[in-house]
């Protein structure tokens, strides 16, 4: 397998890592467990034989993804990506950022304390002693982004389109086609063998009169 193919395949596995400020240990990055690559944010998660391919992730335990990987094959049911994208159309909304903002505290006027009744100095109940208050904006960046929790049924399980996307861009990356979901209904996580890979995503609840887009 040529360098191209390791450097696709660390892309996908990368698409099931958690991300954000509060990463938990061992979700943050694709990892090697027993005789598997894997990456899961909790979520959903990749895997595929080590045999395949020789990526540079470390050993490590836990989370234990033996213990979600279903143990039988429920369906066959064939799923053609590319349909599978043609359909996947998000609903686009204003793209944020969160902007951290300092403001003076008005309660002490900046000094961090206060005066009670008895004459005795305090820190300031309003910004803790520091004398200022954080605070978070969202600012428009004026450009548009997919809304990622616009809900589609897949063969009768509702999913979030955050978790299709990275399905179908993870086999993309990997050049597969054809995808086949062998496990899940309802609630339980759905497993799809992609190529050289198997990927689990869970469905996520709804409300009945939220929206859902049917694809198959």
């Amino acid at each position: 397998m040529n360098p191209l193919d390791k450097e696709n395949y660390k892309k996908a596995f990368l698409l099931f890592t958690e991300k954000g400020d509060s990463i938990r240990s061992g979700f943050a990055h694709p990892f090697r467990q027993k005789q598997n690559y894997c990456a899961t944010d909790g979520t959903a998660l990749i895997w595929m034989p080590a045999t395949i391919i020789e990526l540079d992730y470390l050993e490590q335990e836990k989370p234990d993804i033996g213990a979600v990987i279903p143990k039988n094959k429920t369906h066959n049911i064939v799923i053609n990506i590319a349909e599978l994208k043609a359909k996947l159309i998000p609903n686009m909304i204003d793209e944020e950022l969160a902007e951290d903002v300092e403001t003076k505290c008005k309660n002490c006027k900046r000094t961090g304390e206060i005066e009670c009744d008895l004459g005795f100095s305090h820190d300031c109940v309003e910004c803790d002693g520091f004398g200022t208050i954080s605070s978070v904006y969202k600012k428009s960046t004026g450009n548009k982004i997919a809304f990622s929790g616009k809900i589609f049924k897949l063969y009768g399980v509702i999913f979030q389109y955050c978790q299709l996307k990275r399905l179908v861009d993870a086999c993309e990356f990997t050049s597969v086609e054809n995808i086949t979901k062998e496990y899940g209904e309802g609630l339980e996580g759905n497993m799809f063998n992609c190529g050289e890979a198997k990927v689990l995503i869970m469905p996520v609840r709804y409300d009945t009169d939220d929206e859902v887009t049917t694809i198959f």
